[in-house]
């Protein structure tokens, strides 16, 4: 796996479990995480210079900070961080644009349950770019 900055993903959920199972998965397929089970703690770490984490994952309602709030704050000081937001709300994957406020900041959505393959998908698809743009 490669070390380059941007390249590790931060898993940010209030359900240990979630939390739990979502790294697991990340981590057998090679990747570094940073699992936060606190909103407030995940955006101190963004802000206080971590460059590894190119993609956040985070759920969407968490108690202290919801995880549309957590990225438009996250996207002030590091605007190219990579945004999806994840939920088990009755949120169709083709209407989440529609539905989630400050969709502008969020770069797509996982439903929750959701498997392994899309998990890796949303990880192919927006941790590839954060290792390009850092490669460039």
């Amino acid at each position: 796996m490669d070390s380059s900055p941007s390249n590790a993903i931060m898993i940010v959920d209030d359900d240990r479990d979630v939390l739990t199972v979502t790294t697991m998965m990340l981590e057998r397929n090679g990747h570094k995480v940073h699992a936060f089970g606190d909103p407030s703690l995940a955006l101190k770490h963004l802000t206080d210079g971590c460059t590894e984490c190119g993609l956040v994952i985070s759920d969407i309602v968490m108690s202290g900070m919801t995880g549309i709030e957590l990225a438009i704050s996250a996207k002030k000081s590091r605007p190219q961080l990579r945004f999806v937001v994840m939920s088990s709300l009755p949120i169709r994957k083709k209407e989440w644009r529609n539905v989630i406020p400050a969709s502008g900041v969020i770069d797509d959505f996982l439903a929750k349950p959701f498997s392994m393959e899309e998990l890796a998908g949303v990880v192919a698809r927006y941790g590839k770019e954060q290792i390009r743009q850092t490669d460039s």
